[in-house]
């Protein structure tokens, strides 16, 4: 599997962190870049498939982030575009909240799938970024 080289969210590089978490207010639009480095130069548009869930944080029991429910499909939650230039894939995306009606203290993870090929059932690569929501941002 193959993992992003660089996150960039509200047009700031973020450190790295896996995987990196944004806070926005229900009412904001969250948006950023993932860029991946891939050696697709030979194939015509891989594809993106894109997934949102809703999850609860890591604990000191449970270090990972977990899934709650079943994935979220509310039309325009989330718009991706993905960009080929090389060996390099960037994902464009942004992430409206309001429209599922998120509350403080709500956690969601936007999963981005990339295949080289439709004959290939797993994905080469994959991003991950999960969207905090916060009553107010201080």
């Amino acid at each position: 599997m193959i993992n992003p080289i660089k996150y960039v969210l509200y047009d700031n590089q973020v450190p790295d962190s896996n995987p990196p978490v944004i806070v926005v207010t229900a009412d904001e639009m969250a948006y950023g870049m993932v860029t991946l480095k891939l050696p697709m130069s030979h194939v015509p548009g891989p594809t993106l498939t894109s997934k949102i869930y809703a999850v609860v944080p890591p604990t000191a029991i449970e270090q990972r982030w977990i899934r709650i429910g079943s994935q979220i499909t509310t039309a325009n939650l989330l718009q991706a575009n993905i960009n080929h230039v090389g060996d390099f894939i960037k994902i464009i995306w942004q992430f409206l909240p309001s429209v599922i009606s998120a509350t403080d203290g709500d956690y969601y993870s936007i999963e981005f799938y990339i295949d080289k090929s439709t004959s290939v059932t797993v994905a080469q690569g994959t991003a991950r970024i999960i969207v905090k929501i916060k009553d107010r941002l201080v």
